[in-house]
Order: C-alpha cells, then sequence, then structure tokens
C-alpha cells in the first residue's frame, strides 16, 4: 500500500511517492506537489493505469465535458515520481474526514462518484453498475452515480462529517441506514431499498431527515461507510467546494 498520511484534522491527504509510483485523483481534489512530481493526463481504467497519455483528440474531447472517452476509462490527473521521492497532497470535504480502501484478493469496492479522492496506480475502474446490488439508484443525496473501483492497492474517499465503518459481520448480517448518507461499500453487500417512507407515516419521515427520507437495508458479507453529515449537492458532477489550507505533513 503507498506511503501516506492524513493531515489537518484528517482533511489533507498527503501521499509519498517513490521513484516509479503514481497516483490519480479525481478533479478539482488536488492542493500540492513538489517540484520532482510530474503530473500529467493519463486514461485509468481496469486494475489501474490504461497506458499512455492523451493525445489532442482527446483533450478536446475532454474540454467538451466527456471524462469518459472509452468503455469505462476515465481521463483523470496523474502524478508520477521522477528520480527521487515526492510528495502530492489531496483535499477531502470541508469539515469532512477522509479514509483509506484497500483493495485486493479480488474484492473491489463501489465508490459514491463524489466521494472517490485519489488512488494509486494499481487501482482503476470496473465496469461500473447502473444500480447497487439489490436494485437501489443514487439519488441526489448520493451525487447520482457510482464507481467500482478494482485493482490492488489503495484508494481514498472522503465525506461529510465523520466516516462511520460498519462491517456487517458483527451487527448479524443486516442494518438498516439513511441510503443518502452511502460513501462506500465492499463487494459482497446488498442495498435493498424500501419504496415508501418509514411505516408509510409521513410525520415520523419528515422528523427524521425532512423531505422525503427513507431507509434501506445493507445486508451480505463486507464493510460499508457511511457519512454523518447531511451529503452536499455538488454542481456539474464535481467535488463540493473544499477548503484548500494545508499544513506540511511527511508520511512516516
Amino acid at each position: 500500500m503507498i506511503a501516506h498520511k492524513l493531515v489537518s484534522a484528517g482533511q489533507l491527504l498527503v501521499v509519498q511517492l517513490d521513484a516509479g509510483q503514481a497516483v490519480w485523483c479525481q478533479p478539482g481534489r488536488f492542493v500540492w506537489k513538489t517540484p520532482n512530481v510530474a503530473v500529467q493526463a493519463r486514461m485509468i481504467g481496469s486494475g489501474g493505469d490504461a497506458g499512455g497519455l492523451l493525445d489532442r483528440a482527446l483533450a478536446t474531447a475532454i474540454s467538451a465535458g466527456r471524462r469518459r472517452l472509452a468503455g469505462n476509462a476515465a481521463a483523470l490527473p496523474y502524478f508520477a515520481a521522477n528520480a527521487s521521492s515526492g510528495l502530492v497532497a489531496f483535499a477531502g470535504e470541508p469539515a469532512g474526514e477522509l479514509r483509506e480502501l484497500r483493495l485486493g484478493a479480488g474484492r473491489g469496492w463501489l465508490v459514491v462518484r463524489s466521494a472517490l479522492v485519489a488512488a494509486e496506480r494499481t487501482v482503476g475502474f470496473g465496469a461500473s453498475p447502473a444500480s447497487l446490488p439489490g436494485g437501489w439508484r443514487p439519488g441526489q443525496g448520493a451525487q447520482a452515480g457510482l464507481e467500482r473501483l478494482d485493482g490492488d492497492g489503495s484508494a481514498f474517499v472522503t465525506g461529510a462529517g465523520g466516516l462511520v465503518e460498519l462491517d456487517l459481520s458483527r451487527y448479524g448480517g443486516a442494518v438498516e441506514a439513511d441510503p443518502d448518507r452511502l460513501v462506500a461499500l465492499q463487494e459482497g453487500v446488498r442495498v435493498e431499498p424500501r419504496r415508501r417512507a418509514l411505516a408509510g407515516d409521513e410525520l415520523l419521515a419528515l422528523l427524521l431527515g425532512g423531505g422525503r427520507p427513507s431507509l434501506a437495508t445493507l445486508s451480505g458479507d463486507g464493510v460499508v461507510l457511511l457519512q454523518t453529515a447531511a451529503p452536499v449537492a455538488a454542481e456539474h458532477g464535481k467535488p463540493a467546494t473544499h477548503r484548500q489550507g494545508g499544513a506540511d505533513g511527511i508520511p512516516e
């Protein structure tokens, strides 16, 4: 797993890149880097770096807003160390928290698109599902999209407020949660939505969250990450505005 450290009260991720190592990030998450870390635009596909710099035609497509260009691959910022070790830092949500996800042994993660921050080069995008296992589709609160991460290595996600990690095996294999709090889940977890408000009681539903809150049953085998604060809407598919202050931090 790539060397890293969380600083600024867990809101800033600082990654140490040795020679030959690289990391990619979601647009809008980069904060700072040392000069010996090069940044390029690359295609990221299943299992990580899909290889090759972007040519002029691909760059034109990206400028037109089409980040996904071939299958499940995406054009993203890509940071690589030169001959010596370097540092690169990425931001999470303001007043939020960052968390590492570890991939490997054939077990990936499903991540809400706006929650994804960065990942090392050996992690990439698998075939993205149209809906979560069980048929639930992310709504506005979940930023209307999912990414399936595969490969072997570390990825990093963020959430509003704090992040709660639930291992379903500790709760008899199932919990019920507000689906709009969902940040990430391991493959093997199912999400089964309730189609109506809680027990049909509109007043209770209103008191629980306002608007149209509901419960979803999370079941199966694996870990789920939930955010504790209400999700914040993003504009034009970009992450919510985040603070770019930072403290120096060198991974140990």
